[in-house]
């Protein structure tokens, strides 16, 4: 009986005439609480279902500590439980972009087809030819044997 009304409530709802009971119950039914649900966050969310399983399950938990107690308690592990779940969904995305990454570089070198390049590319890539170093006329000296020389026979030097 209660499903019946509640579907005919949806049916006046969507399709009934353009009057204000039913605008009336629209805003009431409908807008208010879309409104409310849109302005809470996931802890708000996260905390309703906790609290609600402490008053439903824990009812010697209410009798001992009071109602305000288990709502504290409440908000406490909906907090604990959101920042858990927040690190694991961080955790779980970094894990899942380097697999992908791994998979995207293992795919490529797959799928690679062999690409002709262009003559501008072969012409960019071609070993460059350096003129060969030459030395001086006048630096005919063995820098190596030169410095040996000097190891071995000091020279003074005039101030």
């Amino acid at each position: 009986m209660m499903f019946a009304a509640l579907l005919l409530l949806m049916a006046f709802l969507r399709f009934g005439p353009d009057i204000p009971t039913r605008k009336a119950l629209n805003h009431y039914l409908v807008e208010r609480p879309v409104n409310t649900a849109l302005r809470l966050e996931r802890h708000h969310f996260v905390f309703i279902c906790i609290a609600a399983a402490l008053f439903l399950l824990g009812g010697e938990i209410v009798l001992m500590f009071g109602s305000e107690f288990v709502l504290i308690f409440a908000a406490d592990v909906a907090l604990y439980l959101d920042i858990v779940v927040v690190s694991a969904l961080a955790s779980s995305i970094a894990h899942v972009r380097g697999a992908a990454r791994v998979w995207r570089r293992k795919l490529d070198a797959v799928l690679r087809l062999p690409q002709r390049r262009s003559a501008k590319t072969r012409r960019a890539t071609r070993a460059r030819r350096t003129p060969p170093v030459t030395k001086p006329a006048n630096d005919d000296d063995d820098d190596q044997a030169c410095a040996c020389q000097m190891a071995r026979h000091p020279m003074p030097i005039a101030a």
